[in-house]
């Protein structure tokens, strides 16, 4: 790092320590990095407001006074996109602040403010957990180990919180008008502090295991599954690397970095958790619109895919006493192939069955449902709606 030094700097060198020389660069280094998060921050919510307001804002009339689910849900995103980074302004201010004293380094506030941004995502994937494993035999054992890795987090970071400890990087015994405050854990607790960023990471890790135990499988039983599963599947795991990237990183330097920078990766961790939370919450809700919007045109445009519908088909067999109607139409996930079949002469005891041809037209992906239970697709689809 090139440092320039003015004269009355030069002046009192001899006075100058290591320690001013590390104090001015953790300074510097803390700033840059708290200016990069909050960038990135306020850069995502500027270039996705107009999907928040056509998929949020505009539905929240829709939304029951008495869905308490959905009105939580709601509120838990909007706290993490408008106030963690009006939060955050304030730590801003106490990295370029320079009016700090040991006294007054108002630390504990930055602190409370990384817990709360982790807990606020932390709900709203335990909600999506609890959603996708509602109607299987092991709810209650996935939704209990996240609430028991959720409980733990917040029990040991509210105990660490009540031992702050403030740093102060101080640059001007260099002549260089840069100071910072920030917090770090009392030093007599190092051996614990570090599950402060493990255990968020335990439960982001119990979170994915548990998304893709309920996806993969149902993805081959179900079309909903098939379309909003994968979706949901794939920013989960883009959520889960950025997240476990840098929370990792934090693990390390509480553990084993310089006291001057040892939260620094904090405030990644708290903008960088709180972008993919906006992200993977519009990317899931834009995807169900467009499911529904799909369903809504082939159901009108396509007839014979509708319940309970028996139309003149392009092609007639007959075997074994049966008539066999063939028709083929297209999907947002590739060829549909729709077969209806009943005893000659009965139409009422009809049976349909649908085949569904993936993009790759590979055989192994081909799935046959029963087109009169409405449960198929009617099942998935609410779990997802719920999430």
């Amino acid at each position: 790092m090139n440092i320039s030094l003015s004269a009355q700097a030069f002046d009192t060198l001899a006075g100058v320590t290591q320690q001013n020389v590390t104090d001015f660069g953790l300074a510097v280094l803390t700033r840059r990095v708290g200016i990069a998060g909050f960038t990135v921050l306020a850069w995502d919510h500027m270039l996705t407001f107009e999907d928040e307001v056509n998929l949020i804002w505009l539905y929240l009339p829709r939304i029951h006074l008495k869905d308490y689910r959905k009105i939580a849900f709601a509120a838990l995103f909007f706290l993490n996109r408008y106030f963690i980074p009006l939060s955050f302004l304030v730590n801003i201010v106490a990295y370029f602040g320079h009016f700090w004293t040991t006294e007054s380094c108002f630390v504990v506030f930055e602190g409370v403010m990384t817990m709360l941004g982790i807990v606020i995502a932390d709900l709203m994937m335990l909600g999506r957990v609890e959603a996708l494993w509602r109607s299987s035999r092991y709810y209650w054992v996935a939704v209990g180990i996240l609430l028991t890795e959720f409980i733990a987090f917040v029990a040991i970071n509210w105990w660490l919180l009540f031992h702050p400890y403030p740093e102060i990087n101080d640059g001007r015994p260099l002549g260089q008008d840069v100071v910072s405050c920030t917090m770090i854990f009392d030093p007599r607790y190092d051996k614990i502090a570090p599950a402060s960023a493990w255990l968020p990471l335990l439960y982001d890790t119990t979170v994915i295991a548990l998304v893709i135990a309920r996806t993969l499988p149902r993805s081959k039983r179900k079309v909903t599954f098939a379309t909003i599963g994968t979706e949901m599947l794939r920013e989960g795991i883009v959520y889960y690397s950025v997240v476990f990237a840098v929370t990792f990183a934090l693990t390390l330097m509480i553990a084993f970095a310089d006291p001057g920078i040892k939260n620094i990766c904090a405030q990644l961790e708290l903008c960088l958790t709180s972008v993919m939370m906006s992200r993977i919450t519009l990317a899931l809700k834009n995807h169900l619109i467009g499911f529904n919007e799909t369903d809504k045109q082939a159901r009108y445009s396509n007839p014979p895919l509708e319940w309970g519908v028996i139309t003149r088909p392009q092609r007639i067999a007959l075997a074994r006493g049966r008539v066999h109607y063939v028709e083929r139409t297209s999907s947002n996930t590739g060829g549909m192939l729709t077969v209806v079949s009943h005893p000659a002469g009965r139409p009422e005891g009809g049976k349909k069955s649908v085949t569904i041809l993936g993009e790759d037209r590979d055989e192994d992906r081909i799935e046959m449902v029963d087109m009169l239970d409405k449960d198929v697709q009617g099942q998935g689809l609410e779990e997802f709606k719920a999430a």
